[in-house]
Formats: C-alpha cells, structure tokens, sequence
C-alpha cells in the first residue's frame, strides 16, 4: 500500500415439540450404524442420526448441513432413490424438524431479549431452510415459513437502526435505517415513526444528513454522480485531516531514524469520527506489532497541533480503519448515498501528499474492477497521488463521496487506486461496533467462465458443502451476476447463518444450505497449516487436475483435465491432456507466496518434456 506510508402457529409452543420430536427420534436411533454417516470427509461416527440428534441443541445449523449431505449421498432430491431407505429417510427428516424448531425457539428467544444480530442471523437461517427442497425438510421448510410469519421479523433491522441511533452514531444509524426501509418494502413508511430520526439530524444541524432522510421518506435513493452540488470543494477539504503514526526510532547503520506512517483520514461523523486506511494506523492494533505506536491527527488549519486519536473499529480486506478524535471539522463526508462512478468520470482526490495538507488532486477513472483487495473491486483512477494520500476521500465534481484512495503503484504514473464508496457503506455500521471486522463469505475461490457463470475453482478443508467444479447459480435467491455483487450480498448475511446456495453440480441443479464463515478463516497462515500442497496447488493455479501415479503433491505425476480461462495455469500455456509433475514446491508463510516447479508433457507437442516455474499469491483475491 505504497500510498500510505513515507516507508402460523404461536411459537411459544416450540419448546415442547422440540423435546417431543427428539423422543420420538430418539427411539428409532438404537438401529442406526456408521453406514448412515454423510459422506467423504466427515468423520463418519459424528454424523449418524444418534450423533447429530445431540448436537440439535447446541449446533442445529450443522445438523441442517448433515441432512443436507445426506441426500446428496443417497440420490439427492429424487424421492424415488430414497424409497429403499424409508426408516432412515424419516429418522432425516425428524433432525431437520428439530434442528428447525430450534432455530425457530431461538429466533423468538432472541426477539424478546432484544438480541437484534442473533435474531438477524436466525433470520437468514430460517429463509435458507425455506428455499430448501429435499424430501427431508417438507416439514422443516412449513416451520421456517412459519416462524418468520411473525411480525416482529421485518423490523430486526430497524431495531438495529434505532440502536445505533440511541447510541449517538447517526451516520450508520442512517444507513442501517436504509436498510431496514428496504427490507420492509411495500409496506409503506410511517413518518411519524421518524420523528426521532428528524430531531436527532435537527441537533446535528447536517444538511447532508437531512437531505439523505428527506431522500428515504421520498424513496429517491439513486447511486449516481448526481448534479451539481451546493458545496464547495474547498470547504469539503476542511473535513480531511493529516493522519500521523508515530513508530518511534528505526536503528539503521548504528543510527536512529524517526519512524512515522502519515497518511490522511476523512470526517464521517461531526462528533469526531474519522475514516482511514487500516494499513495507515495497523501498527496501533495489530497483535504482532511489538514497537512503538502513537496515533495523531493534524487539522488543516492547526499545522502545529498533534492531535490524540484512538482507532475503534478496521476491516483488514478491505483497508479501512475508523479512528475517533476530540477534534472535530466542519464538515463531514456521508457514506450513506454513495456515488457509483464510471469511466471517464472526473473525479478529486484530498488528502495529504508527503504531509502537505489539504492538497487537491483531479483526475478521471480510468477503470473499474480490479482486483487489488481481497474485497471490493477496486477504481483504477489517474488523478496525481503520493505517499500520504492513503486515507483521503476520492469525490465526484458534484461533491459526492464516491471511495477512499488506498494505494499506488511506485514508479508507475497515473496508476493509483480507490474503494468505492459502496464498500463504505456497507463497512460502516461494523466500524462503529468496534474491533475487527470480520467478511461474511462463502470461502470458496471462483472463476467467471466464458459464459460469465461463475465455477468453484477452490474448496479448502471445512467447505463441507460446496467443492471444485460446482457452478453457483445463485445465493439466497438472487442469481450471481458478479464477483462484487456476490461479495455484497455475503456482506449482509450474518456470520454463523445458513446461506442458501443454488448450484450445478454433475447436470443436476440443486439447493445447498451452506453455513456463512469468513474470509478471514481461510488466512495465508491457516491454509498453510490445514490444507495438502496438492489442494492448494490446483486451487490456486485455477485447474482441475487427475492423480495419475507417484505421490501425493510434490513427487507427484496429474493428468490435467480442465484449465479455467484467465487462470495461471491457462496463462502459463497448460492446456488439457498435459501431463504435469509437481517437482518442487515453496511454500513462504511470511511472504503469503507459494512457488512450484513443474515438468510439462503436451499430447499437443508430442509430449515433449519442458520444465516451468509458476507462483502467486496465497492470499486469494477470488474468494467469494
């Protein structure tokens, strides 16, 4: 990131029925074997009916997934495949009641208790359970239907809204409001249930905000540039401070050196809320950092002051950090409308290049979608930067807030790069609840195919559901039309929920509950330790590969049989019928890099051996 641094039933039932369903489970268990257990990769005496009926207590999500494998083991949806195996199929089907009727006494428990994100996350896996169609969750899926048959359910996210309004953080408060008016679309909106919402903007006397609730009373949210605006650059430019980490002394040669990271931030909030980079102030949170580090804001018009600053929420994928400081700017950047710019758009860019503060830069986008983050395509953009602009607000000429600039590339002009402001959007509300932020995910690595579908291309251990070669159709009912898009979906679905994945896999289509993890469980570090060199071999060279003979991984001798366009394989000029043995793999934990040697034989070159080096990133930047 060079940029940044110098260097309907009444529920109330459920509780009974539960507890009658288990007995009822319970006394047919006693001629259930291993045999029953799901299949490969499972730790089989885990998953037979009498192993998951006690874990519907403490883990229904994962008894929701094991019935779910368990169809695909016997035939899938087709009821006829399971006539042979009607006790078992019935002992299923009980589990998937139960695991149902669990979630749904939880869902209810947590309304009352006014557990606003566990109700969320029992929300989603309620629906999940109701796109379901296997033989097993008939019954299942009517009990889902029912539970979120209660009102109360459309207005999780609005209580959640009202949270964050109670709190004092009007800006996610807002967006989370956005939210919750979507989610209860159609059913009209009660202006008196906004009074305290316009008193609140009232006190804050923003004009960005009130214009931003005027727009949701009117249902008038467009996410374009827009016209052009009331405010004056100059005066947006007081909302940006310079951002200083103090690293203390760096000992060079006997001699000690001032460690600093300057770096800019933006004010998103008029009490005191910045955004920033995460690279800019990571050395102020990152548990492996062992120096010295001092945060510091310094305003545009106090070029003297040092200003104290603590970081309270980040978000390592997508490089964002809120950083919170007594010192307030009169004007703040709202998030809420994000511009969504296109090419040849102009656009400015503020912050503070080297220190020099308050500096404004103008250029164009030159691009959309790269991938340079792990979340979040990024805009390619030509306006002039240097190190110290990280953090800054990239706006449109009509003063919209349209990303935040993260990075350069050094020694390459015009090459520089912004989140979208969408991004931000979506990030905020987890930036003011404190701490890491983690990224909902599928964790699977896909690959877009020619027909612009989208082609599992890397499972890594624990994706029990979803493998190679499976093709996402859709997620939660809305079909995948994009990486990104995809990506901002998973950003609203609570992490621990079961998802809802349609897929192709072998000509069938089927519906898949899929528990939401994060892409930050699937680290450089943890893929490393968990997974085979061989896995991650062909995950991360995009190919599907056949073990012909030798061992497994390095010594080993594959048939490739599918190269996916783009790839690395497909770029380094494998094709399929190669024969390919791995050599010698390096795999470098600290640098997220993993190299391999390869000796190539081409049926199309009549397998005439060439040897060849390939290496990336562990560090996956398709990861859905």
């Amino acid at each position: 990131m060079e940029l940044g641094q110098k260097r309907v039933r009444n529920l109330r039932v459920f509780p009974f029925i539960v507890v009658a369903s288990l007995l009822v489970i319970s006394s047919s268990m006693s001629s259930c074997s291993s045999s029953d257990a799901l299949e490969k990769g499972f730790r089989e005496e885990e998953y037979t009916p009498a192993s998951l009926l006690r874990r519907v207590e403490t883990e229904p999500e994962r008894v929701i997934e094991a019935v779910a494998q368990w169809h695909l083991r016997r035939g899938g949806e087709s009821t006829k495949s399971l006539a042979t195996e009607a006790g078992t199929s019935d002992e299923y089907s009980r589990l998937a009641e139960a695991a149902t009727m669990r979630l749904a006494t939880d869902f209810l428990s947590a309304l009352e208790r006014k557990d606003w994100d566990a109700a969320s996350r029992l929300k989603t896996s309620l629906e999940t359970i109701s796109f379901l169609s296997f033989p097993s969750f008939s019954r299942a899926s009517g009990i889902a239907i029912q539970a979120l048959a209660d009102q109360r359910a459309s207005s999780i996210e609005r209580q959640k809204a009202e949270v964050f309004l109670s709190a004092g953080w009007l800006p996610p408060a807002l967006i989370l409001l956005k939210r919750s008016l979507e989610v209860e679309k159609g059913s009209g909106i009660d202006p008196l249930s906004l009074a305290p919402w316009i008193e609140a903007i009232q006190k804050r006397s923003d004009p960005a905000l009130s214009a931003f609730l005027d727009s949701l009373i009117r249902g008038g949210l467009e996410g374009g540039s827009g016209g052009k605006g009331s405010v004056e650059p100059s005066f947006q430019a007081r909302g940006v401070v310079t951002v200083s980490v103090d690293k203390g002394l760096q000992i060079e040669s006997g001699v000690g050196y001032p460690d600093r990271v300057l770096g800019s931030a933006f004010q998103v909030d008029a009490s005191g809320y910045y955004l920033t980079n995460y690279h800019v102030v990571s050395s102020e949170v990152d548990p492996e950092y062992e120096g010295f580090s001092r945060l510091s804001i310094r305003p545009p018009d106090k070029p003297e002051a040092r200003i104290p600053a603590r970081v309270v929420g980040w978000n390592k994928a997508l490089d964002l950090a809120l950083i919170q400081s007594a010192e307030t700017m009169p004007y703040s950047f709202f998030p809420g409308l994000p511009a969504r710019v296109q090419a040849g758009e102009r656009v400015r860019a503020i912050g503070s290049p080297v220190g020099l503060e308050n500096s404004m830069s103008s250029g164009i986008v030159s691009a959309s979608g790269r991938r340079i983050l792990q979340r979040g395509e990024a805009l390619q953009i030509d306006a002039p930067l240097n190190p110290g602009n990280s953090g800054g607000p990239l706006i449109t000429e009509s003063g919209r807030l349209a990303g935040i600039v993260f990075a350069g590339l050094r020694d390459f002009q015009g090459l520089n790069f912004a989140l979208p402001a969408s991004w931000i959007e979506l990030a905020l509300p987890g930036l003011y609840s404190g701490g890491e932020s983690r990224n909902p995910s599928l964790a699977v690595a896909v690959v877009r195919n020619l027909d612009g579908s989208f082609t599992v291309s890397y499972a890594p251990p624990g994706s029990l559901m979803l493998r190679q070669q499976d093709r996402i159709l859709s997620i939660q009912g809305k079909k995948l039309e994009s990486l990104d898009q995809g990506r901002a979906q998973l950003a609203l679905m609570p992490e621990g929920s079961l998802c809802c994945v349609e897929l192709e896999r072998e000509g069938r289509v089927i519906r898949l509950p899929v528990l939401v993890s994060a892409l930050e469980d699937i680290s450089p570090k943890r893929l490393v330790k968990t997974d085979s060199v061989e896995n991650l071999i062909f995950g991360i060279s995009g190919a599907v590969f056949e073990h012909i003979s030798g061992s497994r991984g390095q010594g080993g001798t594959y048939k490739l049989l599918k190269a996916w366009p783009g790839q690395l394989a497909d770029e380094a000029g494998l094709a399929e019928g190669d024969v390919v043995k791995i050599v010698r793999v390096d795999i470098d934990a600290g640098s997220r890099a993993i190299v391999f040697d390869l000796l190539v034989k081409s049926p199309t070159k009549g397998y005439l051996e060439k040897a060849m080096r390939l290496g990336a990133s562990l560090e996956l930047d398709n990861i859905l």
